[in-house]
C-alpha cells in the first residue's frame, strides 16, 4: 500500500495481496457484460485501491485487465497516484488507446514531506508530474483528483490557498484537462491519528452522510473557493465531485 495518513483502505488491510482467481473471474465478468451489452461503459481500474502500486510489478494483473478489456472495447478509467508505470514500454502500447482515460491523485505540494499528513510511501512529486507531462505529450488528456481537501486543525495543516494556487498553476503547465475535488470524510475506519484529532470538529461542524460525517456546506465551501478560483483564472476546467451544489 501507500499507506496514505487520511486513508482507510491501507490501514484496515495493512497487507497487500494478489486477488486469488482474479483473471480468471474478470474474463468471466468480460464476457457476460459483452453478451449484455454493457461494453460501452466506463470500467474504473480502480476506485478503492491503488491499480500500480509496487505489487504491480510481480503480478501484472493491472497490465493483464488493462489488456483484456481494451480487447473487448471496453472504455477504461485509470485512477493512480503512480502515472509513470505507465510510461514504462509494456503498458505504453495499451494506453495510447482512445479508449483509455487517466486520473491521477495528487492531494498536497507535501506529499513527500514525512512529517505532513499528506505525506505516503508514494514515488516523488517531481517524478510524478514529469510523467503527466509526458502523458500530455502523448495526447492523454489526464485529469487530477486534489481530494480529500483537509481541514486545518489540532496541529494538522490543510492545504493553504497558496499552496492550491501554486497546484493549479504546475497542473496546467504540465498539460492537465480537469481538476476534480472534494473535501475529507470522516469515519472511525481512518488511522486513529486522523480520527482522534478530527472527530469533534466534525461532530460540531459536520453531519452524518451514510456512514460517515461531512462537514457544513459552508466550510465544504471555504475550503474549495481557493481551487474553484485558482482554476477560473488559469481557465482550468474543475469538477466539485460528490460536492454538487457548492458553487
Amino acid at each position: 500500500h501507500y499507506k496514505c495518513k487520511y486513508c482507510y483502505t491501507w490501514y484496515k488491510h495493512k497487507e497487500i495481496t494478489s486477488k486469488s482467481g482474479f483473471r480468471k473471474s474478470l474474463l468471466k465478468d468480460i464476457k457476460r457484460a459483452k453478451r449484455l451489452g454493457l461494453n460501452d461503459l466506463i470500467v474504473m481500474v480502480s476506485s478503492s485501491t491503488d491499480c500500480l502500486q509496487p505489487i504491480e510489478n510481480e503480478y501484472k494483473d493491472t497490465l493483464f485487465a488493462l489488456k483484456e478489456l481494451l480487447d473487448n472495447d471496453f472504455p477504461i478509467l485509470i485512477m493512480t497516484r503512480n502515472p509513470a508505470m505507465l510510461l514504462e514500454k509494456e503498458y505504453l502500447d495499451l494506453i495510447k488507446n482512445p479508449r483509455l482515460f487517466i486520473d491521477v491523485t495528487i492531494v498536497s505540494l507535501h506529499e513527500d514531506d514525512p512529517k505532513s499528513i499528506f505525506y505516503s510511501a508514494i514515488p516523488p512529486l517531481s517524478d510524478r508530474i514529469n510523467a503527466i507531462k509526458e502523458l500530455s505529450e502523448i495526447g492523454k488528456q489526464v485529469r487530477i483528483k486534489v481530494e480529500p481537501i483537509i481541514p486545518s486543525v489540532n496541529g494538522i495543516q490543510g492545504q493553504t490557498k497558496e499552496e492550491l494556487w501554486e497546484m493549479v498553476k504546475i497542473f496546467k503547465n504540465a498539460g492537465v484537462k480537469m481538476i476534480i475535488s472534494k473535501t475529507m470524510r470522516l469515519n472511525e475506519d481512518v488511522p486513529p491519528y486522523v480520527y482522534n484529532n478530527y472527530i469533534d470538529y466534525y461532530n460540531k461542524n459536520g453531519y452524518k452522510e451514510g456512514i460517515t460525517l461531512a462537514l457544513s456546506k459552508e466550510i465544504r465551501k471555504e475550503l474549495l473557493t481557493p481551487l474553484f478560483e485558482a482554476c477560473k483564472h488559469y481557465e482550468m476546467p474543475f469538477s466539485p465531485c460528490v460536492e454538487v451544489g457548492i458553487f
